[in-house]
């Protein structure tokens, strides 16, 4: 059950959009657009693997027995599953909209310019032994998607548009 929706895909679009209007120069510009097009590239695969939110608080025996079969295909070089894959790439786009936060943050302000949830799902991924399976997350989809939205008027800022004629 996914509960992805095509106004999330739209907004997503409509952010690629604006992203894709920057100019970056220099290799520090370049980075962050290009952390911030993976981002979008990952919500963007979350949506059509058709993310469920439900994947943010794992019950432990669906995550060993689908770990089972990720694992059995890739030894074959055969695709995960859609809802693993779902899941691999909400986790990518909360990493480097973590991360694209951290810089912008750190240069452009605020210092913490996401709300929490996204920040310490990520913190969990990286610090626990876990990774937050145990608990969970409380970040879900919208509050992803929110993050890389609230990131938009920092990489504007940082970041050049060409001049409007």
């Amino acid at each position: 059950m996914a509960t992805v929706t095509s106004s999330q895909l739209n907004a997503v679009q409509s952010l690629a959009r604006r992203v894709a209007s920057l100019r970056p120069r220099g290799a520090d510009q370049l980075a962050l657009v290009a952390f911030m097009a993976g981002a979008l590239h990952s919500l963007t695969r979350a949506i059509q693997f058709r993310f469920d939110d439900a994947r943010m608080t794992p019950e432990m025996a669906r995550v060993q027995a689908e770990l089972v079969e990720v694992l059995d295909r890739i030894v074959v070089s055969k695709e995960p599953p859609r809802p693993w894959l779902s899941g691999y790439y909400i986790d990518s786009a909360m990493m480097r909209i973590a991360a694209l936060g951290d810089r912008l943050g750190e240069r452009f302000g605020p210092r913490r310019p996401l709300a929490p949830s996204v920040p310490d799902a990520v913190n969990s991924m990286k610090h626990d032994l876990d990774a937050g399976i145990g608990a969970g997350w409380d970040a879900r989809f919208s509050d992803v998607l929110k993050a890389a939205e609230d990131l938009w008027p920092l990489l504007a800022s940082a970041v050049p548009s060409p001049p409007s004629n």
